[in-house]
């Protein structure tokens, strides 16, 4: 299998994590948009050469590494969501944030974006959002709790 379709089934599995736990809140699915997605590959590249995380500053974004995995390790696009999503568990619902350590969870809930970029080198993983989320005063407009 040719690296571009193991990258292409990568992006896939990415946006259908997110779609997943978006419908758990009730917010319209994210598309993938392949601007945004080959600006997101260039800055996955740049990462590989750094020994620290720079956001890009240029979308919203989300930003995973993975640490100590054997070489031929495949990492699936569901990973880094899961991992996201899992920062629910200190988020405080109708109110802005009153804790760190939830920025991933509320980019990927953020109803007002409506496209993301995957791009994805060795072990890291970058996904860029349009609209950008986590803006001041609109959290409660835009991360809904999941629907019971």
């Amino acid at each position: 299998m040719s690296a571009k379709i193991i990258y292409r089934q990568f992006d896939n599995e990415v946006l259908v994590a997110h779609n997943n736990y978006r419908a758990r809140h009730g917010v319209p699915p994210l598309v993938l948009n392949p601007t945004i997605s080959k600006f997101s590959q260039s800055w996955a590249e740049y990462l590989s050469t750094q020994t620290n995380v720079t956001h890009s500053g240029k979308y919203g974004e989300n930003i995973y590494r993975a640490w100590s995995l054997p070489s031929n390790f495949e990492l699936k696009g569901n990973v880094p969501v899961d991992r996201w999503y899992a920062e629910i568990a200190n988020y405080t619902f109708n109110q802005e944030p009153t804790k760190k350590g939830t920025g991933h969870f509320t980019q990927l809930i953020w109803k007002d974006s409506k496209e993301i970029g995957v791009g994805k080198v060795k072990v890291w993983v970058v996904v860029n959002y349009s609209s950008p989320g986590n803006y001041p005063g609109q959290y409660v407009a835009n991360v809904p709790p999941p629907r019971t």
